[in-house]
């Protein structure tokens, strides 16, 4: 049987489904209480690092915590004070070995991982230094250092150490000059295309 919980082929179904109301209201319930607890989602995490948890409902709490925000940020993860995120975590990916100093500004979609390629020069996690502005989109990957006061701009991609006070951007854009461009999107269904237009598919 197919249910809002997904398909179920077991007896009691009634059960099944009981049990799943249920969690469904005990969980936020239990959120609440750990977010009144802890008062941000960084105090929790420094209690699993001192208690060394690897499970339980902390450590559960904190990963479901950031899965539904699109993005993972480790538990292991070091950070001199609490970063800011002007835009929230969204699609934000911060690797558990990575290490960030103090007054960092980090905004969406932004990926500081590590490169688990051990044969390669970078492998390892990137350890990044004190006011550092990291823009939307980039991509700081693999043992590499960054220092203080470095602005690093939206979906640049660094795979090299930074010094201290510098800027990271992207090389400038291609432009290509065409004429009567046709951006419309189409699709084909059977042997018959459509476009989008005007919020609907209309055949060609």
């Amino acid at each position: 049987m197919n249910t809002e919980y997904g398909y179920y082929n077991g007896k009691h179904i009634n059960l099944f489904m009981l049990k799943n109301i249920l969690k469904d209201l005990i969980k936020p319930l239990l959120y609440k209480i750990v977010i009144f607890k802890f008062k941000n989602i960084w105090n929790i995490k420094e209690y699993i690092n001192k208690n060394n948890l690897k499970s339980g409902i902390y450590t559960s709490f904190y990963i479901d915590y950031f899965n539904k925000k699109s993005s993972y940020i480790g538990i292991n993860s070091k950070f001199k004070n609490i970063p800011y995120f002007p835009h929230g975590f969204y699609g934000v990916f911060i690797s558990n070995e990575a290490s960030i100093g103090k007054n960092a500004v980090i905004f969406q979609g932004v990926t500081i991982g590590s490169n688990t390629l051990e044969d390669t020069k970078t492998s390892g996690s990137p350890t990044i230094g004190d006011n550092v502005y990291i823009g939307a989109g980039a991509k700081i990957i693999g043992n590499v250092k960054i220092g203080n006061n470095v602005r690093i701009g939206a979906n640049a991609i660094v795979v090299t150490d930074i010094e201290d006070n510098s800027v990271v951007v992207l090389n400038k854009p291609r432009i290509i000059k065409k004429k009567n461009m046709d951006n419309r999107f189409i699709r084909k269904i059977n042997n018959d295309k459509f476009y989008y237009e005007n919020g609907k598919f209309n055949k060609m």
